[in-house]
């Protein structure tokens, strides 16, 4: 296989602090790891429109910490791969907590892959953003119906890689190492925002970067016109990155002709 360099650019991490901002929800009101789990499974799925799953999450209340294991987030309908994302490790450190409110003083994602699919009309990780349903479910209120919000002071990403895992173009492609990502002050100009609202904003960014990423990689190569007009618009993705996905389609294109001889 052929190795590519790698090129330092924009990390795009749908990542497993998707999942952060869940597991602040459960933190607040069941301090149990087993119901805990359940509980921030259950939120993840409703939210992001597919299954979410943990292996193993450990709360010490004392230290008001949460660790996290084995995020992973299933790939939407209709792509060959088991999941789109999944993470090793997670820590989350409270600061302090209301029955309204949650604020959070770290969150640290280690060890996240994204598995990269393409189709002629578009990618898994698009359409997981059309999936999200950022609203205030019953899991997400407190005993007196008013809804709980959060804040997170700072989120680390570290040590993630996007995958190209099936792509339209026969053609080797290396993982692509992401540097390391820094978010700080979510939530935080509006005392707080909805667990769901938290996990759409976050998820809609790095989806976008990831989406970024794999354009200035190649990866869209393949993809219908209209398809990657499309996906720019809803990505914001530079208009130069996606004239330069067509040209590279359109070379291969005339490559395989003048092969044949046509």
């Amino acid at each position: 296989m052929a190795k590519q360099k790698k090129t330092s650019i924009v990390p795009g991490m749908i990542a497993g602090f998707v999942m952060l901002l869940i597991v602040g929800g459960a933190f607040l009101y069941l301090n149990f790891g087993n119901i805990a789990k359940v509980l921030t499974e259950k939120i993840g799925s409703e939210t992001l429109g597919v299954r979410v799953s943990l292996t193993k999450m450990d709360i010490a209340p004392q230290e008001k910490r949460v660790d996290v294991s084995g995020l992973k987030i299933a790939n939407p309908p209709g792509y060959k791969k088991p999941q789109v994302l999944t993470v090793d490790t997670i820590r989350v450190v409270g600061e302090s907590f209301s029955k309204e409110l949650l604020v959070f003083k770290e969150i640290t994602v280690s060890g996240t892959n994204i598995n990269m699919e393409v189709t002629e009309n578009g990618t898994n990780l698009s359409d997981l953003k059309k999936n999200i349903k950022p609203k205030a479910s019953a899991d997400e209120k407190t005993a007196s119906g008013e809804p709980i919000k959060v804040i997170i002071r700072k989120l680390t990403i570290d040590d993630a890689t996007l995958s190209p895992a099936v792509m339209l173009i026969d053609r080797d492609m290396a993982p692509v190492t992401m540097p390391d990502l820094v978010m700080t002050g979510i939530g935080q100009k509006t005392n707080g925002v909805l667990v769901s609202e938290a996990v759409a904003q976050v998820l809609d960014r790095v989806t976008k970067e990831a989406t970024r990423a794999a354009s200035q990689q190649g990866m869209l190569q393949g993809m219908d016109e209209q398809a990657l007009k499309e996906l720019g618009a809803q990505m914001n993705i530079g208009q130069g990155l996606l004239d330069q996905t067509k040209e590279d389609v359109k070379g291969l294109t005339e490559g395989i002709k003048n092969l044949f001889g046509n």
